[in-house]
């Protein structure tokens, strides 16, 4: 995952994927799970940044989602698919929450193009 602005993720993409992994995380894969989990902590910490909102050290806290993601993703195998899918829907409600504020900063600013490929 790269911090180039051509390579931020795509915000509805990123829901979309995250959401529709929620509903099947039993037919998941150890290896998709940790996948999905990072992109989903990637894309937080990205748009957190885009928009000011989040400094390195509060990625560290017990508290932070994406913290909590990373942890998680590294020992996927000793949660539960009903933990897993717990965060993923965590994830997905952040991250639209995320895109609302990046669309809004879009429009105030009255940039051109509007958050969508955050």
């Amino acid at each position: 995952m790269s911090d180039d602005p051509d390579h931020r993720p795509d915000l509805p993409s990123v829901l979309n994927e995250l959401v529709r992994a929620a509903n099947r995380v039993p037919l998941l894969g150890d290896p998709e799970k940790q996948r999905l989990l990072d992109l989903a902590a990637y894309t937080l910490k990205e748009g957190r940044r885009r928009v000011a909102f989040s400094e390195p050290e509060n990625d560290w806290d017990l508290d932070e989602p994406t913290f909590r993601w990373r942890v998680m993703s590294i020992a996927v195998h000793e949660h539960s698919d009903d933990e897993v899918q717990a965060a993923l829907l965590e994830a997905a409600e952040l991250i639209r929450e995320l895109k609302i504020i990046l669309d809004a900063k879009a429009e105030v600013l009255g940039e051109n193009e509007r958050e969508g490929n955050a």
